[in-house]
Protein backbone atom coordinates (compact mmCIF):
# COMPACT_ATOMS: atom_id res chain seq x y z
CA UNK A 1 0.00 0.00 0.00
CA UNK A 2 2.68 2.48 0.90
CA UNK A 3 4.65 1.71 -2.35
CA UNK A 4 1.09 2.21 -4.16
CA UNK A 5 0.84 5.43 -2.50
CA UNK A 6 4.67 6.45 -3.55
CA UNK A 7 4.43 5.69 -7.27
CA UNK A 8 1.02 8.22 -6.59
CA UNK A 9 3.16 10.74 -5.97
CA UNK A 10 5.84 10.18 -8.71
CA UNK A 11 2.87 10.07 -11.42
CA UNK A 12 1.35 13.20 -9.97
CA UNK A 13 4.64 15.38 -10.28
CA UNK A 14 6.04 14.04 -13.50
CA UNK A 15 2.45 14.54 -14.91
CA UNK A 16 2.50 18.17 -13.61
CA UNK A 17 5.72 18.90 -15.00
CA UNK A 18 4.36 17.20 -18.55
CA UNK A 19 1.76 19.43 -18.38
CA UNK A 20 4.05 22.81 -17.46
CA UNK A 21 6.08 21.85 -20.50
CA UNK A 22 3.25 21.57 -22.77
CA UNK A 23 1.66 24.42 -21.95
CA UNK A 24 4.89 26.87 -22.02
CA UNK A 25 3.60 27.97 -25.49
CA UNK A 26 0.71 29.51 -23.93
CA UNK A 27 0.52 33.38 -23.39
CA UNK A 28 -1.80 32.74 -21.01
CA UNK A 29 -0.59 33.96 -17.18
CA UNK A 30 -3.13 32.44 -15.33
CA UNK A 31 -2.66 29.21 -16.93
CA UNK A 32 1.59 28.99 -16.58
CA UNK A 33 0.46 29.78 -12.52
CA UNK A 34 -1.72 27.14 -12.51
CA UNK A 35 0.49 24.71 -13.73
CA UNK A 36 3.39 26.12 -11.79
CA UNK A 37 0.96 25.36 -8.55
CA UNK A 38 0.78 21.91 -9.74
CA UNK A 39 4.57 21.42 -10.17
CA UNK A 40 4.87 22.28 -6.56
CA UNK A 41 2.13 20.25 -5.34
CA UNK A 42 3.59 17.54 -6.30
CA UNK A 43 7.04 17.82 -5.05
CA UNK A 44 5.54 18.58 -1.68
CA UNK A 45 4.00 14.91 -2.48
CA UNK A 46 7.20 13.85 -3.13
CA UNK A 47 9.01 15.20 0.30
CA UNK A 48 5.74 14.13 1.97
CA UNK A 49 5.69 10.69 0.65
CA UNK A 50 9.25 10.27 1.67
CA UNK A 51 9.17 11.47 5.12
CA UNK A 52 6.21 8.88 5.09
CA UNK A 53 8.32 6.09 4.24
CA UNK A 54 10.69 6.72 6.67
CA UNK A 55 8.85 7.06 9.36
CA UNK A 56 7.60 3.60 8.55
CA UNK A 57 10.93 2.05 8.43
CA UNK A 58 11.41 3.97 11.63
CA UNK A 59 14.60 5.59 11.01
CA UNK A 60 15.89 7.83 13.05
CA UNK A 61 16.67 10.76 11.49
CA UNK A 62 13.63 11.51 9.31
CA UNK A 63 12.78 14.37 10.11
CA UNK A 64 16.38 15.92 9.41
CA UNK A 65 16.85 14.24 5.84
CA UNK A 66 13.03 15.08 4.85
CA UNK A 67 13.51 18.72 6.02
CA UNK A 68 16.73 19.16 4.03
CA UNK A 69 15.53 16.53 0.93
CA UNK A 70 12.46 19.21 1.32
CA UNK A 71 14.56 22.84 1.52
CA UNK A 72 16.47 21.39 -1.51
CA UNK A 73 13.09 20.56 -3.74
CA UNK A 74 12.19 24.44 -2.44
CA UNK A 75 15.29 25.84 -3.81
CA UNK A 76 15.10 24.14 -6.41
CA UNK A 77 11.94 25.22 -7.47
CA UNK A 78 12.74 28.57 -6.92
CA UNK A 79 15.44 28.94 -9.21
CA UNK A 80 13.27 27.38 -11.68
CA UNK A 81 10.52 30.17 -10.99
CA UNK A 82 13.61 32.89 -10.96
CA UNK A 83 14.61 31.06 -14.56
CA UNK A 84 11.25 31.32 -15.68
CA UNK A 85 10.55 35.17 -14.76
CA UNK A 86 14.00 36.25 -16.04
CA UNK A 87 13.01 34.72 -19.31
CA UNK A 88 9.83 36.41 -19.71
CA UNK A 89 11.01 39.83 -19.60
Amino acid sequence: MTLLIATIGFVKFISAVVGLIRTRHIDNAWVRLLKAFNVANGAVAIVLTQYALLEMQRSASASSSTGLFGMAVGCILMLVGVRLMLRRN
